[in-house]
């Protein structure tokens, strides 16, 4: 039996490869298997740049989470065992991939680079989810539902002025920059709960929440207003 394995994960503090997610298909069709594969310590236990990391390959690659999984590591690597030693050959896509997988198996393993595999992005086909990326699937703004088609519109209208066509840096841009933005403040504040955890969570760092140290409404706030250049650009008068 000849079989092709890909591995997802994450960066441990040593640089070495978590494994959350593995994949195993048969190379004549007739086998597919999948884990996603509990990690063996808690993310806490991540340095500040690792858990950084972290949140960028859950957002951007893979969009699995550190504390995704329902197979336990070592028994996943027994699983794995069991399976590749009824391989005749072993396929893998990237040198590290490869090298890790070799080590875990104890065997070698084929790195399909070498024979002319071009980039995964390249290669078509029909799109294939497992269950954990079916069940949790995101949503494009063509798929929001009635409600939050009209929730945007009231934030649209009467909040921040902003739609949700607007916009001029990607997602993924954005975000590292924030991440290398705030990865030199030494302290960060928000205003508002849900905003504060959520920054929490997208850098991986602590953040104060201004609301905790009496910080009063905005619109009780005073001073002169300062606008960026796009509601400078696209000035929209509020409902009052």
């Amino acid at each position: 039996m000849r079989c092709v394995i890909s591995l997802h994960g994450f960066r441990a503090n040593t640089n070495n490869i978590i494994v959350k997610e593995c994949s195993i298909a048969t190379v004549d069709g007739k086998g597919i298997y999948h884990w996603v594969v509990k990690s063996p310590f808690d993310f806490t236990e991540l340095n500040r740049a690792r858990r950084r990391d972290a949140h960028h390959v859950t957002q951007f690659v893979h969009g699995l989470k550190w504390e995704d999984g329902e197979v336990e590591y070592r028994d996943w690597k027994m699983s794995l065992l069991n399976f590749t030693d009824k391989a005749s050959t072993i396929y893998a896509k990237g040198t590290e991939i490869t090298k890790l997988l070799s080590q875990l198996t104890g065997t070698s393993v084929i790195n399909l680079e070498d024979m002319g595999c071009p980039s995964l992005k390249d290669l078509t086909g029909p799109p294939l989810k497992c269950l954990h990326h079916t069940i949790n699937n995101q949503s494009d703004v063509t798929k929001l539902n009635r409600a939050r088609r009209r929730d945007a519109h009231h934030v649209t209208q009467f909040v921040h002025g902003l739609k949700w066509e607007d916009g001029e840096v990607e997602y993924r841009d954005w975000k590292m920059s924030l991440l290398n933005f705030t990865d030199k403040a030494s302290t960060i504040y928000a205003k508002g709960t849900e905003i504060t955890k959520l920054l929490s969570q997208l850098t991986g760092t602590s953040v104060i929440n201004l609301e905790d140290m009496g910080c009063p409404s905005l619109k009780d706030l005073t001073g002169p207003p300062l606008k960026c250049l796009h509601h400078t650009i696209y000035n929209q008068s509020d409902v009052t």
